[in-house]
């Protein structure tokens, strides 16, 4: 039976050239007399696999009857009938090219396509029904050609993709329009950002650090750190010039002046140690003068590392830690006698090689001979006295591991350096080697030196309600420099934005009287340290020096708030480079650097624009004359303020009696706690009617359930999320109460 009778039927046209049309998606073919029937065989083997298999077996064993014919052809069978009426093909160029003969009858294997001869069909026809073992089967031949990793296969995204796929009856998108679909996703991403930026409560932060790519271009990319959230920007390739930081400047300037003429607000710049972020900040500053620098903390933990370990008693340490995985790498039969002998083990560990680019890999290292400590020996015998140093040695180490994980959280600011270096002058102290203490000290203080914004770091702990600078014993003269700073941000910041009419000489006052009353606890802040507590007690151990200083509509809120706000280091733009590695690849190196961008944005900022935006949307401050807002807070003695305020009330003129006469019916004046304990009941009411408990997944649905309740019965006024912490904290208090379970 002839293939062209079956699959293929052929036309004469009307200019006498003859055609041949599939009979599956109806696409016209001239007739080659050199091919004949082989460019039939192709276009099926290449296009419809399934049904030119059907077609072979039949061809093959019209009347074979064995388990294995028959197997085949009820795989086929499905597919074979739903395949009669396809939507219409169109055709982007050659089939596969593959040599198969024109005649006879043999079993063909599927040709695999090139990746640049892919031909659009209809979804129909790609979703048949057919058995798991086909669908597996033609994802593995898939996952494999393409190089794709086999996780992708659990990604919610690709999930998400087969799902539209199934549900759709349109063509498959061509390559020229997946980019432009990429194109129009970027822009739409950008405007979502946009919004976000906008809407940012305190500014964002500028993070920028260089790379090499895989064309050998420097580049440099720019994140925007907001809310504790990090967003890819952009990125400059400089393919020619030399990367200085004038070259650098007339890059980087004309997006940050785009970002203010869009109403964005920044106010730090986070960078690593070279010379030419420094020189770059510098330039940087004549246009913004209230740019704080922020050394990447993660970077300078890393150099105070690298100081402490030149010392000589851990120095020993490291060599021989690296002559034990020299002897292992250089013999197989330790390395298969140290596995055999984890025969039996809950799980078998391999040994962990250090590299210099990561200092807590040597740490890593020490762990792992720690856990194997009793094979080891056994394979290599050790002196207990190495034991024991090792074990001094990854408990020195440990600390400076946690500080790094600390800062290099997107959501980390200038306080969390306060914080850890506070805790790492600690842990250094409180070692008994005199020798080591005193240089692994000295280190610190040098790296603090050099690599730390002294006067925005301490300005955060003061205003950060809750350092203790005493304890530290901080110099007198290094917190009056803070104090400087935050009245010379704070004036530049205010006036750079408008963010306030006055003038610079009445703005640094007013923001010198303001810092006063916050000191010493009077005027405006008498109750501040109430308001503290209040907010302790509501948000547990989750608490923000951030959710007290946005009670105070003033100038030093706004810039307490930009202060705190500050991030401590550029570790999302270390990420943005695994990202665009990943993206720009050497099967990839042909990608313009507009189409890299555009890809990159949306692969970085899918995961980070689907999170809550942030809870509180702060307007800008344009009159600041307005009288402060106290907040109310429990008091011991209500009833002689009721006393007192109708005292007020009788003498007050007939004006103010008339005014009071016309509010009679306004709502009563409630204080913070009576509003927080009507919150918590709506919550446990919720979460008895709804049965929360501590480990519920907050989906989609859920929260919008929640959203829904909310309404009306929220009196604090409180975001889904705040709402979502209180339950939390609620379901976990419930469960402690009732004990452990039986």
């Amino acid at each position: 039976m002839p293939l062209a009778t079956d699959l293929f039927t052929l036309h004469l046209a009307a200019n006498g050239e003859q055609q041949q049309h599939c009979k599956l998606c109806h696409v016209k073919y001239v007739w080659k007399k050199r091919s004949g029937s082989g460019t039939l065989r192709q276009h099926y083997e290449s296009h419809h696999p399934v049904a030119f298999r059907k077609w072979q077996l039949q061809q093959r064993t019209p009347g074979d009857t064995s388990a294995a014919a028959a197997d085949d052809l009820d795989e086929m069978q499905s597919v074979a009938s739903s395949a009669t009426a396809p939507s219409p093909l169109q055709k982007r160029g050659a089939s596969a090219s593959t040599s198969a003969s024109s005649s006879g009858s043999g079993s063909f294997a599927t040709p695999e396509p090139k990746r640049s001869k892919l031909t659009q069909f209809t979804l129909s026809q790609s979703f048949l029904p057919s058995t798991n073992a086909v669908v597996a089967k033609q994802m593995a031949l898939f996952f494999a050609t393409n190089h794709i990793s086999h996780h992708i296969a659990d990604s919610d995204t690709f999930r998400a993709f087969c799902d539209a796929l199934r549900s759709s009856t349109v063509s498959l998108p061509s390559r020229k329009s997946l980019k432009a679909s990429i194109s129009k996703l970027s822009d739409e991403m950008r405007e979502q950002l946009w919004g976000r930026l906008r809407s940012s409560q305190a500014p964002i932060a500028l993070a920028i650090d260089g790379w090499t790519n895989v064309r050998q271009t420097k580049v440099t990319n720019l994140v925007l750190i907001c809310g504790g959230v990090a967003f890819y920007w952009c990125s400059i390739a400089n393919p020619l010039e030399r990367n200085t930081a004038a070259w650098l400047f007339g890059e980087i300037e004309p997006k940050l002046q785009e970002l203010v003429a869009a109403g964005v607000r920044f106010a730090a710049f986070i960078a690593d140690n070279e010379a030419v972020n420094n020189a770059l900040f510098d330039l940087l500053t004549e246009p913004f003068p209230f740019l704080v620098r922020v050394p990447c903390a993660a970077h300078t933990i890393q150099l105070v590392v690298k100081g402490a370990m030149q010392c000589e008693r851990w120095s020993k340490v490291r060599a021989k830690v690296d002559e034990i995985l020299r002897g292992f790498a250089a013999s197989k039969e330790a390395r298969l006698r140290l596995r055999a002998l984890q025969q039996g083990e809950v799980q078998e560990h391999c040994l962990v090689k250090p590299n210099d680019t990561r200092w807590s890999s040597h740490m890593r290292a020490g762990e792992r001979l720690l856990l194997l400590r009793r094979f080891v020996d056994i394979v290599f015998e050790q002196a207990p006295s190495f034991w024991s140093e090792l074990e001094a040695y990854v408990a020195f180490l440990k600390p400076f591991q946690v500080a790094t994980d600390v800062v290099q959280r997107d959501s980390s600011t200038l306080f969390n350096v306060f914080q850890q270096w506070s805790q790492l002058t600690k842990h250094i102290t409180q070692t008994a080697d005199a020798r080591l203490k005193r240089e692994s000290l000295a280190a610190l203080k040098e790296r603090w030196q050099a690599q730390v914004n002294t006067s925005a770091t301490i300005a955060c702990a003061l205003l950060s309600l809750d350092a203790d600078l005493t304890a530290l014993q901080i110099e007198p003269e290094i917190i009056e420099d803070a104090r400087r700073f935050i009245i010379s941000f704070g004036c530049n910041y205010l006036r750079f934005f408008r963010l306030s009419p006055l003038p610079s000489d009445e703005l640094q006052g007013k923001l010198r009287i303001q810092l006063g009353q916050f000191t010493s606890r009077r005027e405006r802040f008498l109750h501040l340290n109430d308001e503290i507590c209040t907010t302790q007690k509501s948000a547990g151990e989750s608490w923000s020096a951030l959710d007290v200083w946005a009670l105070y509509e003033m100038e030093l809120s706004i810039v307490a708030l930009a202060l705190l706000s500050t991030p401590a280091s550029e570790a999302a733009v270390e990420r943005t480079f695994s990202a665009q590695g990943a993206v720009h690849t050497k099967l990839r190196n042909r990608l313009r650097d507009g189409s890299v961008q555009q890809e990159m944005f949306v692969a970085f900022n899918h995961g980070a624009l689907t999170r809550s935006a942030p809870a509180v949307v702060r307007a800008s401050v344009i009159e600041l004359t307005t009288t402060f807002l106290e907040v109310d807070t429990d008091s011991e003695n209500e009833e002689e303020e009721e006393k007192q305020a109708q005292h007020e009330e009788q003498d007050a003129p007939p004006a103010a009696a008339a005014a009071g006469a016309g509010t009679a019916h306004a709502a009563p004046h409630r204080t913070q706690s009576e509003i927080n304990a009507d919150n918590r009941a709506f919550l446990e009411k919720y979460i008895t009617d709804n049965d929360i408990q501590s480990s519920t997944r907050w989906n989609d649905v859920r929260t919008t359930q929640l959203e829904a309740a909310a309404l009306g019965n929220n009196p604090g006024g409180y975001s889904t999320e705040q709402l979502k912490q209180q339950i939390r904290i609620i379901c976990e208090e419930r469960t402690r109460a009732a004990g452990p379970a039986l």
